[in-house]
């Protein structure tokens, strides 16, 4: 009774440490309403959009870790103007997936954890040279009943960035 009472407390301690799931970072889920995450967070945050783009972003300290999100926003004919999260990022190494993974895990560790899930590699869009560059890549898990993906951006063989986003496999 004592192993399985271990057992048990073990696998609840490690579920309750994985932070990034396909859909969520900490307690902020993609797809949540502004108005969720204001009260998730305990604050009023303030959205900038850049000339010539379509998601609102700004930046959180949540639970020790900075998270950037992005809010896509639309019409509804009963709440008027609605935002909603589209992008969850952070560059932090305190957030870690159910394997154990974040940032600074190596490519490697994402095979070893992920090769028997829906993954996708390909080549970082560098915005400077307006071209696929081959010194950063992208590790992406397509989670395609949720309609998200986990984004893990690499460079030198290492995680620097993990995303959470909306992801209708197109």
């Amino acid at each position: 009774m004592k192993k399985i009472s271990t057992l048990f407390f073990l696998l609840l301690v490690t579920v309750s440490m994985a932070q990034i799931s396909t859909t969520r970072m900490n307690d902020l889920n993609v797809r949540a309403k502004l108005s969720e995450i204001e009260t998730i967070l305990g604050e009023k945050l303030e959205l900038s959009k850049k000339e010539n783009d379509w998601l609102y972003t700004t930046t959180v300290n949540h639970k020790g870790a900075e998270l950037h999100l992005s809010f896509m926003d639309y019409h509804d004919e009963l709440e008027g103007t609605v935002f909603q999260l589209f992008l969850i990022s952070t560059n932090s190494n305190s957030l870690k997936t159910l394997s154990n993974l974040g940032v600074g895990s190596s490519l490697e560790d994402l095979w070893k954890a992920y090769k028997h899930y829906n993954i996708s590699i390909w080549n970082e869009w560098d915005e400077n040279l307006q071209k696929f560059t081959p010194e950063e890549r992208v590790f992406q898990i397509s989670d395609y009943d949720a309609e998200t993906a986990l984004f893990f951006h690499i460079k030198n063989n290492r995680v620097y960035k993990i995303s959470v986003s909306f992801f209708e496999g197109c």
